[in-house]
């Protein structure tokens, strides 16, 4: 019933597993105990259904809270049309530029990790509120740190690998 979702967006098992990414934990755990030869028999076609299946929606969810209401069309002008168009351009560039392609890969290696970390910060302070748990400002401030930390983490792996 109610009460005993109070606090979930969906429910404990689709929350978990999909918006917090214990079903991405699950795959990852199979392909990697599964080694080489899982990986070597998946098909090549597996990966790219993957991506489109698990990020149209989460685009999908983007446009709706951009486009939706006049306020946030409004709001978010900036970044999806004046930004937009800055990238379609710097892509074109890029096309013919080996320093415009470059700059373009490394700057998507580093906002994406930047961009879930935003996003999961703002889960956990979400589920955090409706589970009726107050964060006081420093804990907030602290909270936040952590997943700056996360995030600066995964920016030294990114460099240390490249």
């Amino acid at each position: 019933g109610t009460t005993a979702r109070a606090g979930w967006l969906f429910g404990p098992l689709p929350d978990l597993m999909l918006g917090c990414g214990g079903l991405y934990l699950f795959v990852l755990i199979v392909l990697t105990l599964g080694g080489a030869p899982l990986r070597a028999a998946e098909a090549l076609w597996l990966g790219p259904l993957l991506v489109l299946l698990i990020g149209a929606p989460h685009y999908g969810a983007t446009l709706l809270r951009v486009y939706e209401h006049r306020k946030d069309r409004r709001t978010y002008a900036f970044f999806a049309l004046w930004v937009t168009l800055a990238i379609l351009l710097w892509f074109g560039i890029s096309l013919y530029s080996g320093f415009a392609a470059t700059a373009m890969v490394t700057l998507y290696l580093t906002w994406s990790p930047w961009h879930y970390t935003g996003q999961n910060y703002g889960i956990a302070v979400m589920f955090l509120r409706r589970r009726g748990v107050a964060l006081d400002p420093l804990t907030k401030r602290l909270l936040y740190a952590s997943f700056l930390l996360s995030f600066g983490f995964d920016l030294t792996c990114l460099v240390a690998d490249s």
